[in-house]
């Protein structure tokens, strides 16, 4: 039996197919409240629903970190087949998620003895964090213990890498996650801004580009300059940007030595911040594995 079980939220970008095939276990990252009606994110309403409702009127879509009872209900659930459990989060910098999972770890060993939930900061999102599951997934499956699967997960937080071009930085401006001198400068001279996630878990604007196909083209050749030509696992990510994505996977597989790809549509957690139109590669060695 597996040692070590694996929980991660929504924002990760799993598939059900890959989260299901891997063991991992997937909490919705978030409430979504619009026009006086509140969702859960990945339960009751789909991405393509919620960018929908985004697009209808911005003004009135706003999101809150999930409940601490979501985690705590999950922990209880994979603690039947395993007492050890990495939970990786969302970046704490952009999201309330892992004080969410925090709280819910503090009252499971309180209440249910022998279960030790350990929270882990992925200091990313989208595919950079399910990178990181994925890598500690794989660990877990190997029969690490929790040490050992957190290791593993350190070391893929250090170096995967989450780039993202921008059709308009107006909506992550207004969720205060980029300054808005930078957000009307962007739009005023209309370009695309290419943002990476840094290491210290925030979205920074690293290149402006004037159309996002030459901003897929930097981030093609971003990546290409840290693969070196050596295998990687990539997660092509998109907001209502389905065909444009499948594209890209394509092209991902053709040039490069991808040992694992997948596309994923980010969580309307993350589309509240970017709005639609984004496209995004998400990588890492396979060296690390």
């Amino acid at each position: 039996m597996q040692r070590v079980r694996i929980v991660t939220d929504s924002v990760a970008q799993l598939t059900q197919e890959m989260a299901s095939r891997h063991g991992v276990k997937v909490v919705p990252a978030a409430t979504i409240l619009c026009d006086g009606k509140t969702y859960v994110d990945g339960v009751d309403i789909s991405p393509a629903e919620a960018y929908r409702l985004l697009e209808q009127d911005p003004t009135q879509f706003t999101t809150s970190a999930i409940p601490p009872a979501y985690f705590y209900k999950a922990f209880e659930e994979v603690g039947r087949g395993a007492r050890e459990i990495l939970c990786i989060t969302v970046s704490s910098k952009l999201s309330g998620v892992y004080n969410s999972a925090l709280l819910a770890g503090e009252q499971v060993r309180e209440r249910v003895p022998g279960l030790q939930p350990r929270v882990f900061d992925s200091m990313s999102a989208a595919g950079g964090e399910g990178l990181v599951v994925l890598a500690a997934a794989g660990a877990a499956a190997r029969g690490l213990d929790l040490d050992g699967v957190t290791a593993v997960a350190e070391r893929a937080r250090r170096e995967s890498e989450c780039l993202f071009v921008f059709d308009t930085l107006r909506h992550t401006y207004r969720t205060g996650r980029v300054p808005r001198v930078v957000s009307e400068g962007a739009d005023l001279l209309g370009v695309r801004p290419l943002c990476r996630i840094g290491r210290d878990g925030m979205v920074h604007v690293v290149g402006l580009a004037r159309s996002r196909r030459k901003g897929v083209e930097r981030m093609v050749g971003m990546v290409r300059e840290r693969a070196r030509g050596e295998p990687i696992h990539a997660v092509i990510m998109h907001t209502a940007a389905v065909a444009e994505a499948q594209g890209l996977k394509e092209r991902m597989a053709r040039e490069f030595d991808c040992r694992g790809i997948f596309v994923s549509e980010f969580s309307p957690v993350m589309g509240y911040a970017t709005g639609p139109g984004v496209l995004g590669i998400a990588f890492r060695p396979e060296s690390g594995d």
